[in-house]
C-alpha cells in the first residue's frame, strides 16, 4: 500500500481521476452519509468509486477491517 501523500482538494481529486486511469476514488464516509447525502457521480471517469466506511455507523467506532476491505477491493 502507498504511504499517505497529503491532502487533495475536491477539484484536485477530480482532475486526478480524469487524468490518471489508475486513480480510484475511495469514499470513506458512513453508509448513512451515502444514503442521505448521496454518492459521487464518477461516470465521466468510466470507473465506479469504492465505498468503505472509515468509521462504522451507527457505532461510531473505527473500522478495524478497513485495510482488509481495501485489499479485497483490489487496492
Amino acid at each position: 500500500m502507498t504511504e499517505y501523500a497529503g491532502d487533495l482538494t475536491p477539484q484536485e481529486a477530480w482532475e486526478l481521476l480524469l487524468s490518471d486511469p489508475a486513480a480510484v476514488l475511495v469514499d470513506v464516509r458512513t453508509e448513512a452519509e451515502w444514503r442521505f447525502t448521496g454518492v459521487p457521480d464518477t461516470s465521466e471517469t468510466g470507473r465506479e468509486p469504492i465505498f468503505i466506511e472509515w468509521v462504522n455507523y451507527p457505532e461510531g467506532a473505527r473500522n478495524a477491517k478497513f485495510v482488509d476491505q481495501l485489499r479485497d477491493a483490489g487496492m
